[in-house]
């Protein structure tokens, strides 16, 4: 199954990659873009304006989707599960699910915390919390509304798969 996945996405290049929190969905997606050289976008592009502050309508969202999903090739790579990005998934040629060691998100999220790199108002241990159970939580809830919908996914787990998935993906 493995080499069929891989074949479909070198074919085609339309790939989408699920996560939750702190599991590198940012890192891996960038990294395979790099090698492959194909765009990579966010979800959180798809939802905000600006950076975790003010969100783009309902309408705005989709068309901002739909204009990358039409493209012949994208790296699409995000948290969201909401309705609005199952006709994305549906368009992808490969989708991935990555996950990672509770210890491991957990590490993430607080040095994403340090570095500032998140929402400001999340400094508090209520908003880690809220972050933690988020990924805690998150993962079982994608799996259960893709299988539902017909979405045919495979799941890489750990940095080591990750990063043996990415070295071994041709152009």
């Amino acid at each position: 199954m493995k080499i069929q996945i891989m074949d479909r996405a070198k074919k085609n290049r339309r790939i989408w990659v699920f996560g939750g929190t702190g599991v590198g969905k940012t890192t891996f997606s960038r990294k395979l873009s790099e090698k492959i050289g194909i765009l990579h976008y966010a979800t959180d592009d798809f939802v905000y304006k600006k950076k975790w502050s003010e969100k783009n309508s309902e309408e705005e969202r989709m068309r901002a989707l739909k204009t990358v999903t039409k493209k012949r090739s994208w790296i699409i790579e995000g948290v969201h599960s909401l309705g609005w990005v199952i006709p994305g998934i549906k368009k992808a040629d490969i989708i991935i699910l990555l996950r990672a060691p509770l210890p491991i998100i957990f590490s993430r999220i607080i040095k994403r915390e340090r570095r500032g790199k998140t929402k400001e108002d999340r400094t508090s241990i209520f908003s880690i919390l809220k972050l933690f159970w988020w990924a805690i939580i998150s993962t079982k809830g994608w799996y259960t509304r893709y299988k539902r919908e017909g979405v045919q996914f495979f799941t890489l787990s750990g940095s080591k798969k990750m990063n043996k998935f990415i070295k071994e993906f041709k152009r």
